[in-house]
């Protein structure tokens, strides 16, 4: 019966531990972010209300909301990659080795099927990443990012992230 009463009491602690953590977020502006899939190397994260392309820099984590392509499932939903290519940078897809550059700088490369076996397309681009507009990526492989739909626009910003864990 003891040890029962301690484990109520440790879960009670920790619950209250959570939720006052997440009203001091709340109240300073952030929001506690859980990474659902494997595009980037965290699960645990914090956002900072963010919407302007100025309040980002090449390497930031961006969360987002995906519009880019409307028959798909997750049209809507919230995703969190990293900056890759800012505009008024060079981004182009190399046919030949089959990756992207920005800058002159290799950033990624796509695959050429899903983990379901769907055949999936580069997005063919060379040129100046339009303002407005962003090159973002996961930091995996599998990621599903703008290597297959594109940019994402400023309208679509949610926040910025900064992993915990």
């Amino acid at each position: 019966m003891l040890k029962n009463n301690k484990i109520i009491v440790i879960l009670v602690l920790f619950i209250t531990i959570v939720f006052l953590f997440e009203l001091l977020l709340k109240l300073t502006g952030y929001k506690l972010v859980f990474q659902t899939d494997y595009s980037v190397n965290f699960r645990f994260a914090i956002m900072k209300k963010a919407n302007k392309i100025s309040d980002f820099k090449k390497g930031d984590y961006i969360s987002f909301q995906f519009l880019a392509v409307k028959d798909d499932p997750r049209y809507g939903w919230s995703f969190v990659k990293k900056v890759t290519c800012m505009p008024g940078e060079y981004i182009i897809y190399s046919i030949e080795d089959n990756t992207f550059y920005c800058n002159g700088m290799p950033v990624a490369s796509p695959k050429p099927y899903s983990k379901t076996g769907k055949r999936l397309y580069p997005f063919m681009y060379g040129g100046k990443v339009p303002e407005g507009k962003l090159f973002v990526t996961g930091e995996t492989y599998h990621s599903y990012d703008s290597r297959y739909w594109g940019f994402i626009d400023e309208a679509w910003i949610q926040g910025k992230v900064s992993k915990l864990l």
